[in-house]
């Protein structure tokens, strides 16, 4: 119930990520060419609606990067993640800005010799 798949119908995504973006599409038919994940992920959705989780828009791919870091103890349902990231955009926002200040400030403050 962890893997998602994202935008598996985009043959564009499929291409620019070399089939990365079909996650659960590829556990289940491992020997499926990259063309034909798109069809894999159709067949899956139609087999296994309630199962197959899979982001078909931006605004359900945004609320899967703002609770990503959340533990549920129920099961969650794809079309409940933007109910459940309404209202945590801002601070997952200062906290990834922060993180990534602090990793540059870290970087420019220390020399690359003490790295290796």
């Amino acid at each position: 119930r962890t893997s998602v798949d994202i935008f598996p119908s985009s043959r564009l995504c499929v291409f620019v990520t070399g089939a990365l973006n079909s996650h659960c599409v590829h556990h289940v038919f491992p020997a499926l060419p990259r063309a034909l994940h798109p069809a894999g992920a159709a067949r899956l959705a139609r087999l296994f609606p309630d199962e197959y989780r899979a982001v078909h828009d931006f605004s359900t791919l945004a609320a899967l990067w703002v609770v990503r870091h959340e533990t549920f103890t129920h099961v969650v349902e794809m079309k409940d993640l933007v109910r459940l990231a309404n209202g945590r955009w801002l601070r997952q926002c200062g906290l990834d800005v922060a993180s990534v200040a602090l990793l540059v400030a870290v970087t420019a403050a220390m020399p690359a010799t003490t790295l290796f």
